[in-house]
């Protein structure tokens, strides 16, 4: 009789040992078939089709960030308010009221113009914590529960793998801000996977500490102004 496979074995046995930690100590959890579709260039579609734990967060979601980061525009020769809105996402108005213009004032080249942002709100991936700034731009989260969850609400997995000096890490990607979830033991996401608070992106264990930094488009950001009060 033919015996599995080293590799097959090396695949199946932590797979079934994962499921059964989970559902030994979690009594909500449950196993979520994902499906990822890729067209090829001949016009051929392939599906890969992964597992992904689902655990309902046990408490309320809590605020850790509220973000916002303003950018600025020079307006250039041809420029209309209405075309740096469009570029930019936001409305007229808002364009208007971040810069105290009125609709009878005239763009002029040079001139520099404040782009309103959205704010971003990161919550806790954890459920409870204890926090500490390992530098201004690093947050330290001294875990009390071992489940990580993703810290916003509608993101996209842009990297998952090892970062050099932090370990095994999860990049979520939110518009213009990408925030970085580092020091996991295990990894339970997949690179383009759409993330929602109640996504379990990791786990770690409960004497670990998370290592969480926020980035504006490539800018590293402070963090300590916009910690929740």
């Amino acid at each position: 009789m033919k015996q599995p496979s080293n590799n097959f074995q090396k695949i199946v046995i932590p797979f079934f040992i994962m499921i059964l930690f989970f559902f030994l100590s979690f009594s909500n959890f449950i196993i979520d078939i994902k499906n990822f579709s890729k067209s090829s260039e001949d016009g051929i579609t392939n599906s890969i089709y992964y597992y992904q734990p689902i655990i309902q967060r046990l408490e309320k979601p809590k605020i850790l960030l509220t973000i916002s980061e303003n950018t600025t525009y020079k307006v250039q020769k041809g420029d209309t308010l209405y075309g740096i809105a469009k570029k930019f996402n936001v409305s007229i108005e808002e364009l208007r009221k971040a810069n105290n213009l009125k609709e009878s004032d005239i763009l002029k080249i040079g001139m520099i113009l404040n782009i309103p942002s959205k704010s971003l709100i990161i919550y806790s991936p954890v459920d409870n914590y204890d926090l500490k700034l390992k530098t201004e731009k690093i947050l330290l989260l001294y875990l009390k529960s071992n489940i990580i969850f993703s810290p916003v609400s509608n993101g996209e997995i842009i990297y998952v793998g090892e970062i050099s000096g932090f370990g095994k890490s999860v990049i979520v990607k939110i518009e213009d801000y990408s925030i970085v979830v580092s020091n996991l033991q295990e990894i339970f996401v997949q690179n383009k996977q759409i993330v929602n608070l109640q996504t379990c992106i990791g786990f770690a264990p409960e004497d670990n500490v998370l290592n969480l930094s926020v980035f504006f488009k490539e800018k590293m950001l402070s963090l300590k102004e916009f910690l929740k009060k």
